[in-house]
């Protein structure tokens, strides 16, 4: 049975409409269902999350402006240790660290030696997954010495889809070999089926 080559191409293109259809309706519904689980977890009441670190009566602060994170935008992260008086500690050095806990790997480690006692550090995140901030405190000052203070704060770090722009720009480089392969194989099938048919007959020998 021969197969006509412009219902062929007819079909190559209707597929090609339904994957891009399914496509778009699936990242439209991502969307939409994006932010149902903080719903769901914004019912359940969550535990005050720590953001100070004693020892001998000294104390790290550590403040987060947003308190949670979200992909693409800088969350700043201020500091500073007072002494059991309550006045602020100078010659501090901090170490920071933000940890990916999925994988289990440092994502960003640096060391301040802040001469007032304060830091204030922007930081970044390009995972939507739970990040740890591993902050410690020491003395920068070897006449002054105050116990090392560490403080862990687990952030919760909100995914962002990309913006429909991209989402399109990605669909159409998938269906592009899809749609040139149709269009070069459109003329080639047609060429093919206007070609006669040769019949050839085998011949008989004589004896």
């Amino acid at each position: 049975m021969t197969r006509n080559p412009l219902a062929m191409a007819i079909a190559g293109l209707a597929s090609i409409l339904a994957v891009a259809l399914l496509v778009v309706a699936f990242l439209g519904e991502g969307e939409r269902g994006g932010g149902h689980g903080a719903d769901e977890h914004g019912d359940q009441q969550k535990t005050p999350p720590v953001n100070e670190a004693s020892s001998g009566g000294y104390r790290l602060i550590i403040n987060l402006s947003p308190d949670e994170g979200k992909v693409g935008e800088v969350m700043n992260i201020s500091g500073r240790v007072t002494d059991p008086s309550g006045a602020q500690v100078r010659n501090v050095r901090y170490e920071l660290v933000s940890h990916h806990l999925e994988d289990d790997v440092p994502i960003f480690r640096s060391t301040i030696v802040a001469p007032d006692g304060t830091f204030s550090w922007g930081n970044q995140f390009w995972d939507g997954t739970e990040h740890e901030l591993r902050i410690s405190a020491s003395s920068a000052d070897p006449g002054t010495t105050f116990p090392q203070l560490r403080l862990n704060r687990v952030v919760d770090v909100e995914a962002v889809p990309p913006p429909v722009g991209v989402q399109l720009r990605a669909l159409l480089w998938l269906l592009l070999p899809v749609a040139l392969g149709t269009a070069v194989g459109i003329p080639l099938g047609l060429r093919a089926s206007r070609r006669p048919a040769t019949n050839l007959r085998p011949s008989t020998a004589t004896a």
